[in-house]
């Protein structure tokens, strides 16, 4: 891959495997939120059962890029120990990944379970202005573990 090319076959997997997943059928959070510059619209759906994340799922309407950061999301969650409280969990992955995007533009990406993120380096070091299509997955899944799921 080189590092100007934003498009890349890392990337358009991981906006693929988002497209192909199942939708949870009985959320007990979730939460939407929208990038205004980009017009990406994503939407977490979670069934926690007390601390625990029992079933993740996200819908984007935008572009690759927020496409797969969704991706990498449902990776990180799968990745990890299920003993971990979800709300600690998602603040921790929402805050490395913001971390690493603020820190010089040669620091590689985190590594496991973070290691897919360099997917997202074209973004990091040519991109800079597409960095909220990158984050805006993990935001919402922030908002999602503290947001109800009210069934109407």
């Amino acid at each position: 891959m080189t590092e100007d090319r934003l498009y890349h076959e890392q990337m358009l997997s991981l906006s693929r495997q988002v497209r192909e997943q199942p939708l949870l059928t009985n959320p007990t959070h979730m939460a939407e939120m929208t990038n205004p510059t980009c017009g990406d619209k994503v939407t977490v759906m979670l069934h926690l059962n007390k601390d625990q994340i029992e079933g993740i799922s996200v819908q984007v309407r935008g572009c690759a890029i927020c496409e797969a950061s969704a991706g990498i999301l449902l990776q990180i969650i799968k990745e990890q120990p299920i003993s971990t409280p979800q709300v600690v969990l998602l603040e921790d992955i929402n805050h490395t990944i913001k971390k690493w995007f603020l820190s010089p533009i040669s620091d590689p990406a985190p590594p496991a379970p973070f290691s897919s993120l360099s997917a997202m380096t074209p973004v990091k070091t040519n991109y800079r202005n597409r960095q909220k299509c990158a984050t805006l997955a993990f935001e919402v899944a922030c908002v999602a573990a503290k947001t109800p799921y009210a069934l109407s």
